[in-house]
């Protein structure tokens, strides 16, 4: 292995490092906010089982709908940034 190969390697392992405890910091207010949205999507899940809607049905709305309401959350933060 030379310098080069070595030298990435390294960089691979402290960006790992740095992500680890980046995420580890945040890790506690994620999982705080992930759990509310549990409970409202738990709700919901609870309103259309009372009205006949099938798990399958459910789960597979649900997820797109969560991908789709993330993909706005992501897209209006990047737009707030180009803006600056």
């Amino acid at each position: 292995m030379d310098k080069k190969e070595k030298r990435q390697q390294h960089e691979a392992k402290r960006q790992k490092r740095e992500m680890r405890e980046t995420w580890d910091s945040f890790e506690y207010l994620l999982k705080e906010k992930l759990a509310d949205a549990d409970n409202i999507l738990a709700r919901i899940d609870y309103e259309a089982s009372a009205v006949g809607v099938s798990v399958a049905v459910r789960r597979e709305f649900v997820c797109k709908k969560l991908i789709e309401l993330i993909n706005e959350i992501v897209d209006e933060r990047e737009g707030k940034r180009d803006a600056m």
